[in-house]
């Protein structure tokens, strides 16, 4: 008869949980390169937007350059001087500053 010792060391076989835990490591490992792939191609199309952006702004502002236009010409005319008579400056009439002075002639 044989030790239990000896028929342990023969009869080795993985368990269901180790197989199972190697087969999840996989997937998680595919599953981050699934992720790490679409993240690059998200960062690449946004490069690629951005440097279009960037381009048509470019093309905007080139195309939108302010380009002076001439001075139109007028008709000339002469300024001549006014035939009336300068207006002679009157302080406003105040019925406050009237009745102030009457007090003030009053008293």
């Amino acid at each position: 008869m044989r030790s239990k010792i000896d028929q342990n060391k023969n009869h080795f076989f993985p368990l269901k949980t180790e197989i199972r835990a190697i087969k999840r490591h996989r997937f998680d490992m595919y599953l981050k390169r699934k992720e790490q792939l679409k993240k690059f191609i998200n960062s690449q199309t946004q490069m690629i937007k951005e440097i279009e952006m960037k381009k048509e702004i470019d093309e905007l502002r080139k195309r939108s350059v302010f380009k002076s236009n001439p001075i139109p010409n007028y008709r000339q005319f002469d300024i001549k001087p006014s035939e009336k008579e300068l207006t002679v400056p009157i302080t406003p009439f105040s019925y406050k500053r009237l009745n102030r002075l009457k007090n003030y002639n009053l008293n």
